[in-house]
């Protein structure tokens, strides 16, 4: 869990150092292959049964605010609704419900990065 908690951290890092801007809104898909790994690292790893410490589901908190952002500037109603289900899991402590809203944001996330980098 510990290379995946590195990846998603690394993933927040890019999302938070102008990599998604208010301004242009975008992402680059260097950045955007990035999280999607890291997403699905974690994704894998929970339904492996894996503990998630605090340390990760905050840097996961990080990159929904990223997430969210893209989101709203692509206007991509199933991320945003998979990133509230995740919310929603996580605020009332249901792992099965986390991850299936995890495998969601990370199918989500994919189909946005087939669109715009493909």
């Amino acid at each position: 869990m510990k290379k995946r908690l590195l990846a998603v951290l690394a993933a927040a890092f890019l999302l938070s150092t102008g990599t998604v801007s208010a301004q242009d809104e975008k992402i680059d898909c260097e950045s955007m292959a990035t999280l999607g790994a890291a997403l699905d690292g974690i994704r894998q790893g929970l339904e492996a049964g894996e503990s998630v410490d605090d340390e990760t589901y905050d840097a996961l908190a990080n990159l929904i605010n990223g997430m969210r952002v893209v989101a709203e500037a692509e206007g991509n109603a199933q991320l945003d609704r998979a990133l509230d289900r995740l919310v929603e899991a996580h605020n009332n402590e249901n792992r099965g419900e986390y991850v299936a809203a995890l495998r969601d944001v990370d199918t989500a996330w994919g189909a946005l990065y087939v669109a715009d980098c493909s």
